[in-house]
């Protein structure tokens, strides 16, 4: 279970508390036990940005929430700068264990067939894995390391294989007209299409966090489509 609030003034901050309370009152009632030692809190925000009045400690039945600066959501590794890092290296690591197997296949003489399918299935499927959300916002750095492990998995195969920015592009597309098409999806209101009935309204971003993220992103290729 996860609980998000974005925090921009005393009043939301209140607001915030005010929610824990309420969600701790709500395992109580209902005989469930909240383990506090387990709980931990993330503040997604930059140092520049940080209002120090903002920032309090949290804490349930007299115990103190711990603060963490990366945190493993549904396979996805958060950090508070949103920059992915850290889940860039759990992927890489990951993948570069399971080329020691595709490495063993070859030395078998495994059909290539064999080997993309292998390699689609144990370790495209990790670099993936959720790509929609955080490969926007990669450096070129971690990129340029995804990027190594796609071309040294083409090499034992024997042919390259798909570039991970045209698998990007690929889901965002794919899933960007599942939600258009959708009006009952929580995000249909955020592809509004322009009174031209030709093109989607882009959403006004300042910061590049923003414009690199899901709903810019979406709403961009569709446009180059449209």
């Amino acid at each position: 279970m996860a609980l998000v609030a974005r925090l921009t003034d005393e009043y939301s901050l209140s607001q915030y508390f005010l929610y824990i309370d309420s969600l701790t009152s709500w395992f109580d009632s209902s005989f469930l036990e909240l383990n506090v030692q387990k709980t931990k809190e993330i503040c997604f925000e930059e140092s520049r940005a940080r209002d120090a009045s903002l920032v309090r400690p949290i804490k349930i039945k007299g115990e103190t929430v711990e603060k963490v600066e990366t945190f493993k959501y549904l396979g996805t590794v958060l950090d508070s700068k949103l920059c992915f890092s850290s889940h860039v290296d759990s992927v890489c690591k990951k993948a570069n264990q399971r080329l020691y197997l595709l490495r063993k296949l070859r030395s078998f003489d495994v059909c290539q067939e064999i080997l993309e399918t292998v390699y689609r299935s144990l370790i495209e499927s990790i670099l993936t894995f959720n790509i929609i959300a955080w490969f926007g916002n990669l450096s070129v750095k971690d990129r340029t390391r995804l990027t190594r492990v796609v071309k040294l998995a083409g090499k034992i195969i024997g042919c390259q294989q798909r570039q991970l920015s045209d698998l990007h592009h690929l889901f965002v597309k794919r899933k960007a007209k599942k939600i258009w098409l959708d009006p009952n999806h929580p995000l249909h209101d955020q592809f509004e299409l322009l009174p031209s009935k030709r093109r989607l309204r882009a959403p006004l971003a300042r910061r590049n966090l923003y414009k690199r993220s899901f709903i810019p992103s979406a709403i961009s290729i569709l446009n180059s489509k449209l």
